[in-house]
C-alpha cells in the first residue's frame, strides 16, 4: 500500500466504520488515536517485499523472536530436527529480520509438526500476528504512521469534496 491515501484517511474519520467517535475528537486526537496500538486490533505480518492487504503490515520478525519461540523441552526431545532448525536460524545474529511469506510459513510449520512440537508451533503461529494500530490496519506500514501532513491532506481532500471538516 505505501503512501497514505488522503481520501481513505478522510473517510475513515467521517464515516467512522469502527465506531471510535472520530468526529467528536480534536484534529490532534484523531491523529494520535489512529496511530495508537490497541490490543483489539490485530495485524498480520507479511514479508517486507510483499504487497500488503488491509489488516497486514510489511514487517519482518527478528530471528531472535523465532529462536525464543522454540520450547526447550521440545527442542531437547527432537534431536533429529535440530540440524535443520539451526540451518534455518543459526547463522543469524538474532537481529536479522525474517519475512513470513505464504510459502515460508508453510515450510516452517511443516518442520514443527503439531505431534512433536505443539508448544513451539503455537508460538510460531502467534508470531505471525501482533497488536496494531488502526493506521496499520488500513494502510499496512508500521514505519509510516499517519503524520500531520497526512492529516492535512485528508482535510484538504475533504474540503474539496464537500466533506465535513476534521477540525472541531
Amino acid at each position: 500500500m505505501g503512501a497514505i491515501d488522503p481520501q481513505a484517511l478522510n473517510q475513515e474519520f467521517v464515516l467512522d466504520p469502527t465506531g471510535r467517535g472520530w468526529m467528536t475528537q480534536s484534529f490532534n486526537a484523531k491523529q494520535d488515536g489512529i496511530n495508537e496500538v490497541r490490543d483489539e486490533i490485530t495485524v498480520t505480518r507479511v514479508a517486507a517485499d510483499s504487497s500488503v492487504d488491509p489488516g497486514e503490515v510489511a514487517e519482518g520478525i527478528p530471528v531472535q523472536l523465532l529462536r525464543d519461540a522454540l520450547d526447550k523441552g521440545e527442542w531437547d526431545a527432537q534431536a533429529g530436527d535440530q540440524e535443520i532448525i539451526q540451518c534455518l536460524m543459526g547463522g543469524s545474529d538474532g537481529q536479522s529480520l525474517f519475512g513470513f511469506t505464504t510459502q515460508s510459513k508453510a515450510q516452517i510449520l511443516s518442520i514443527f509438526t503439531n505431534a512433536n512440537w505443539p508448544i513451539t508451533r503455537a508460538n510460531l503461529i502467534a508470531l505471525q500476528t501482533r497488536d496494531g494500530s488502526r493506521a496499520e490496519q488500513l494502510f499496512g506500514s508500521p514505519d509510516a504512521p499517519v503524520s500531520r501532513d497526512d492529516m492535512l491532506a485528508a482535510e484538504e481532500w475533504g474540503q474539496a469534496n464537500g466533506q465535513p471538516s476534521l477540525y472541531l
